[in-house]
């Protein structure tokens, strides 16, 4: 689910809560991280995206160079750990793959690469064990630094403009991925 800025709450007062709950999750997360391998990588950058996109909303408020400062430190957040998710998800990939492959012919195509990937894995998070340790006090000094953002002149008007350009740009982005909209993309886990 996104965040919600809500009609009856001043803009400021919103955008500063989705700031502070996102930024509050990511910190709970880290502090007290998921059994399950992952999903603690997976949903603390989760929260960092929906930060950077509240931050979005207020960049013709705080100037763009403002916005550029935070999003890179918010962006170097995510990277901490974006190896280490990457490797999860190719294995994840290759093991659905695996799956239904082996429903088909009843073995396992994949051994080696499995392996390897696995591997792969295990190493990033031997790397990355730390990376927590190193998140929660960047987290802490961006979210004091967003609170203190000055948005008191914030419009429904400008938060609109702004939903329109993110809106446009990610057209412009798609409509170059995709030159034939007609297309079929192969999106591994996705069923058709």
């Amino acid at each position: 689910m996104g965040f919600r800025l809500k009609l009856r709450e001043p803009l400021p007062d919103g955008l500063k809560r989705v700031f502070r709950e996102q930024i509050e999750s990511a910190l709970q997360l880290c502090r007290h991280p998921a059994k399950e391998r992952g999903v603690t990588v997976h949903e603390v950058r989760k929260h960092l995206k929906k930060v950077r996109a509240a931050m979005r909303l207020s960049v013709d408020e705080v100037g763009k160079n403002r916005h550029a400062r935070e999003d890179r430190c918010v962006r170097k957040i995510g990277r901490l750990v974006s190896d280490l998710r990457d490797a999860q998800v190719r294995l994840q990939t290759l093991i659905q793959l695996k799956d239904k492959k082996a429903k088909h012919s009843g073995k396992n195509h994949f051994p080696h690469i499995e392996e390897l990937l696995s591997l792969e894995r295990e190493s990033f998070s031997a790397a990355f064990a730390g990376w927590q340790k190193q998140a929660i006090p960047q987290l802490e000094r961006v979210e004091a630094r967003l609170l203190k953002w000055p948005l008191e002149r914030m419009t429904w008007k400008q938060i609109c403009s702004a939903v329109c350009k993110i809106y446009k740009r990610g057209q412009r982005g798609l409509a170059k991925t995709i030159p034939d909209p007609d297309q079929k993309i192969f999106m591994p886990g996705a069923s058709g």
